[in-house]
């Protein structure tokens, strides 16, 4: 049994290690994904997947009132004063709509010396009742949190405006619950309540947040191309629906002048906040291309459209696989790059085949993206290229060292064109100990001595083959010097690879030969 064992494992070895090959690189890639050596590859492949599918259609629920860097000359003055943030809301509700969010800290009264203004600003929030004011919540050492003031707090809702980064302070996903609801879940469940909807839904017991029909996914430490991540909260990835200036913008300066319909805001989410550059509210994002920003506003923005399309409309939320299902989908990558390597022997098939692997593993994470599945790219991509190259390395080594075998054994006794024939069959050779038969034009040179038996029995052997070799020798100068014509033929006919030389023997004469036709080695 043992040996039966050993010998299938001799004839089936090249397998075994490929397969061996796969589980190794396999391995690497997992290790490697583990410790976060994929993340920024991954996240960076998930922003061009965004960036390639490009703006989604126009949003019809939210438009921005905008303090850009023209409103604040135009005003002459920065920050606002509440008087002036009490006349936008007064002029926003005149279109009775929706929801209308603040993207401004309102904590200290602006300018002090204003109480009359505050007055106004409390007036307006109090008669539109459907404002939105914000917060900041403190989470790293030696930030501190603004709290809502008490004037405020008792006649609007609020949410933290608290945004979340990646390396490089790309923002790619939001925190929705946290200690308490961010400003773009308080204005989306605004905006589903002002149309008769059931508004969004969060379940403390279970953790889980329900927009309309669907549960919202969770982000996990290890949700798609992330690793080790800080999940805490709710957090979800941001489907933004398109770059910077996507939703439809209001001059603030315009409108606190008079020149803006109110009508403009009717049924809508109306975001006001700050878009200049002075300001420093701005962040790149996935969409972002050179040194594009999105400003904070606009950000809160696409939180809340994908959330009230979620529930309107039913689009579906950025989601994954499960991580056991990710790492089958890694081992499939991978040993498809080993086995083909493995089976397509020839160079350029292998890498044609290689090549088209790899686009349709690109094509096929991009479609599944565009439904809104992100799957695993660089990790898979890595597990196939790596396979497949070491693979072939192995088979390179491993058909070295078989030539090197083979040219030992022969090449010292046949022509190079028999030496490539047998090369062509060496794994039925090296296999079975034999070649199959085939039809080959071949030259054989018989030679013969007298008295070869007894010489040959009167030596040892190696003394005989070192005579042979040295005969043979003489054979090949005489060949090579008469340009491959010979016409002479010596001895009883004894085949030269097979015979011996006596160091008594000698060749016999021309005149002891009979006379043969003439062949051409």
């Amino acid at each position: 049994m043992l040996h039966r064992l050993i010998r299938l494992i001799r004839q089936h070895h090249q397998p075994l290690i490929a397969i061996s090959i796969i589980g190794l690189v396999y391995g690497g890639v997992i290790v490697l994904r583990s410790t976060r050596a994929f993340v920024q590859f991954e996240l960076r492949t998930y922003d061009a997947m965004l960036r390639q599918r490009g703006n989604l259609r126009p949003d019809p629920y939210v438009v921005i009132v905008a303090i850009g860097e023209d409103d604040i000359q135009r005003q002459k003055r920065w920050p606002w004063s509440d008087r002036m943030f009490g006349q936008m809301v007064t002029q926003i509700s005149q279109g009775k709509p929706a929801a209308i969010g603040i993207d401004k800290y309102l904590d200290l009264i602006q300018p002090p010396e204003d109480p009359k203004g505050r007055q106004i600003l409390v007036s307006a929030i109090a008669k539109a009742q459907n404002v939105v004011n914000v917060s900041f919540v403190a989470v790293q050492p030696g930030e501190r949190s603004v709290l809502p003031p008490a004037d405020l707090s008792q006649i609007s809702a609020f949410g933290f405006a608290n945004i979340v980064t990646d390396e490089g302070s790309v923002v790619r996903r939001a925190n929705l619950v946290g200690d308490g609801a961010s400003l773009a879940y308080a204005l989306a469940d605004q905006f589903l309540r002002s149309r008769g909807q059931e508004g969004l839904v969060f379940d403390p017991e279970t953790v889980t947040l329900r927009a309309g029909r669907q549960i919202i996914p969770r982000l996990t430490p290890t949700f798609g191309g992330y690793q080790d991540e800080d999940a805490s909260g709710y957090q979800i990835m941001i489907n933004y629906r398109g770059r910077a200036g996507f939703f439809p913008v209001v001059s603030a300066a315009d409108l606190l002048e008079g020149k803006v319909d109110s009508q403009v805001f009717r049924d809508r989410l109306v975001l006001i906040g700050s878009t200049a550059v002075s300001v420093k509210d701005n962040y790149p994002t996935p969409l972002s291309t050179g040194a594009e920003v999105t400003y904070g506003v606009e950000i809160h923005g696409h939180i809340a459209s994908q959330l009230i399309h979620a529930a309107l409309e039913d689009q579906p939320f950025i989601t994954v696989v499960a991580n056991w299902a990710e790492w089958l989908w890694i081992l499939c990558w991978s040993t498809l790059g080993g086995m083909t390597a493995f089976r397509l022997r020839q160079p350029a098939m292998n890498l044609a085949a290689l090549l088209l692997l790899a686009a349709v593993l690109c094509l096929f994470v991009y479609n599944q993206f565009l439904s809104g599945l992100w799957l695993p790219l660089i990790s898979p991509l890595v597990g196939l290229v790596v396979a497949n190259v070491m693979t072939v390395a192995y088979l390179l080594s491993l058909e070295q060292a078989e030539r090197k075998i083979l040219m030992g054994l022969f090449s010292r006794h046949v022509s190079k064109e028999l030496v490539s024939i047998i090369w062509s069959s060496r794994q039925k050779f090296l296999e079975d100990g034999r070649i199959q038969g085939q039809d080959v034009y071949v030259t054989v040179l018989f030679t013969d001595m007298r008295n070869f038996s007894t010489a040959a029995e009167a030596q040892a052997p190696n003394e005989t083959m070192n005579w042979l070799n040295h005969y043979l020798s003489l054979i090949a100068d005489e060949i090579l010097r008469h340009g491959g014509m010979v016409d002479k033929y010596i001895g009883d006919a004894v085949m030269a690879v097979f015979g011996v030389l006596s160091p008594t023997a000698r060749p016999q004469s021309s005149s002891e030969m009979p006379v043969m036709p003439s062949a051409r080695l």
